[in-house]
């Protein structure tokens, strides 16, 4: 029975079963007289070490792999064999290694989307509207006062020739597809959306930098140049446009603002030089125009009247006809000559500038409610006629017969 005990413990070996001998073979081998050892691997054998290495990587790789480990032999003794030490689980895998993490250097997210979409898309629509109105020659609706019309249509409105709000539309429409392209759409990789989301918020401050910048330049004109004129959209512009530039500041780490100081100084001194020498021009026509005051002094008709001509300019003011001038016209000077000085003084004339020209003198009201653009102009039946007459023109107009 004893030799029949290590033969089963031989076979248990050869099976790569665990060979930790029983206490029964042990007295059945003392029994027979064996002094040899028990036939097991010690546990610090080198094959012992190398199944039992198998296992260990075995049991990572499927954890790795997300999977169960397989159950373990219920038959060996844990209390004796190291197999069964705990190893723990390999991190999970993670993409944080191949981007940069925000966190650790500061930096925000993301720009602020909401806010800077609503102000950006506010900017776009005041500036069109703005622009419709400038090309279109219409007059805005400016609830305070008129000055938002006398700074449009003053020389500062435009540069370039192009009128100041088409650059505020396409600065405004500008920010807007950077906000939205600062998101990046699930479609994109993560490495994808990194990338296009830094550099978005990189030009993004460069551009509203480059606004406020202009807008502050244009408010010192405003307030220098003109007079301080109250622009209701002005200012409006201006505040848009500092905003975005705050929200855009607030989304960088002080770190990353550090950094972009210097070009962003540069950017700034760039923009506020390049308005100046562009408005050198503009300012020094306009200091010319300032400096133009004329009395309201009339020049006197010379030549002699006819008869038919004295009757022709009664007969225009009888049926409502008008004559719009200017004092200093000399066009609208060769047109009451035309018509003699005893005549002039029958004619549907208005003056457009009853109390002189000088700098911020405005179109008499009359002339503004018909839309002045040009003197002189004759109105006839609703019908506009620009410029300097035909006498005889006028008469066919009107249906006169010369009696």
């Amino acid at each position: 029975m004893a030799m029949a005990a290590v033969s089963v413990d031989a076979v248990r070996l050869v099976a790569g079963r665990p060979c930790i001998a029983r206490r029964s073979d042990v007295a059945a081998q003392r029994s027979l007289s064996l002094r040899a050892p028990l036939p097991c691997l010690s546990q610090s054998s080198p094959a012992r070490r190398i199944a039992r290495s198998s296992r260990r990587i075995s049991r990572i790789a499927v954890r790795a792999a997300g999977e169960s480990p397989p159950p373990t032999p219920s038959n060996r003794d844990s209390a004796t064999s190291d197999d069964d030490v705990s190893i723990p689980s390999p991190p999970p895998l993670s993409t944080s290694a191949s981007t940069p993490s925000n966190t650790s250097s500061g930096s925000s997210s993301s720009v602020p989307y909401v806010p800077l979409l609503g102000l950006s898309l506010v900017g776009a629509a005041e500036t069109l509207y703005l622009s419709f109105e400038k090309l279109a020659g219409g007059q805005v609706a400016c609830p305070i006062n008129e000055s938002c019309t006398d700074v449009l249509n003053s020389p500062y409105a435009s540069l370039f020739g192009i009128p100041l709000p088409i650059f505020g539309f396409a600065a405004y429409s500008t920010v807007a597809l950077l906000t939205h392209l600062s998101r990046p759409a699930s479609s994109h990789t993560p490495l994808e959306a990194s990338l296009l989301s830094s550099s978005s918020r990189w030009l993004l401050l460069s551009l509203t930098a480059a606004m406020a910048t202009t807008s502050g330049y244009l408010m010192y004109i405003l307030a220098t140049e003109l007079d301080g004129a109250f622009c209701l959209y002005c200012i409006t512009s201006a505040t848009l446009s500092t905003l975005l530039f705050a929200l855009t500041v607030k989304s960088f780490s002080w770190r990353e603002l550090q950094q972009a100081l210097l070009p962003q100084l540069a950017l700034v001194t760039a923009t506020a030089v390049a308005l100046s020498l562009s408005f050198a021009d503009v300012r020094s026509a306009y200091a010319r125009d300032t400096e133009i005051d004329l009395p309201a002094l009339e020049p006197e008709v010379t030549t002699v009247s006819t008869p038919v001509r004295v009757q022709l300019a009664k007969h225009l003011s009888n049926v409502g006809a008008k004559l719009y001038g200017a004092f200093w016209c000399s066009h609208c000077y060769e047109q009451k000559q035309a018509f003699g000085a005893e005549a002039s003084k029958y004619l549907p004339y208005v003056e457009c500038y009853p109390e002189g020209f000088r700098a911020g003198v405005k179109l008499a009201k009359a002339c503004q409610d018909v839309n002045i653009e040009g003197f002189p102009t004759w109105i006839i039946d609703g019908k506009v006629l620009p410029g300097e007459q035909d006498l005889d023109e006028l008469a066919r107009l009107t249906g006169f017969d010369g009696k």
